[in-house]
């Protein structure tokens, strides 16, 4: 019985018709990395049922070599993750901790969390 040698598969050359790399036109039109660097658009509900938005929440998009940065600017709060929609489902999730986390302890906060939660109280309501 003969088994697989990986030398001679390294020693082996690799023809020349697979060795070029092209990309359609048609492939290059829906490349991500033509998108713009930054976008923007709205979060008009959140996921948990248990908060309502008062007013939409305008998000930018940052597009870097690693992934996307989504930030709710006026608040001052980002994330970053891989793709869009997991930055936009982390970024809801750090604004309603921030939100909830805020509100257990307003006494506590310094200016820079006041003002923030001040912001964020213009957007969210919690449900009773």
């Amino acid at each position: 019985m003969t088994g697989f040698d990986p030398m001679a598969a390294l020693l082996c050359p690799i023809p020349s018709s697979i060795s070029k790399f092209t990309m359609s036109r048609e492939a290059t039109s829906t490349n991500k990395l033509t998108e713009p660097r930054i976008t923007h658009e709205y979060i008009d509900a959140f996921e948990d049922i248990s908060y309502d938005l008062l007013s939409p929440i305008l998000i930018e998009y940052e597009r870097d070599r690693f992934g996307y940065t989504a930030s709710f600017i006026e608040a001052n709060i980002a994330i970053a993750d891989i793709t869009k929609p997991d930055a936009r489902r982390a970024l809801q999730v750090e604004i309603l901790d921030a939100f909830d986390d805020w509100k257990a302890d307003e006494s506590a906060l310094g200016p820079g969390p006041r003002e923030q939660l001040a912001v964020l109280k213009r957007y969210i309501i919690k449900k009773p």
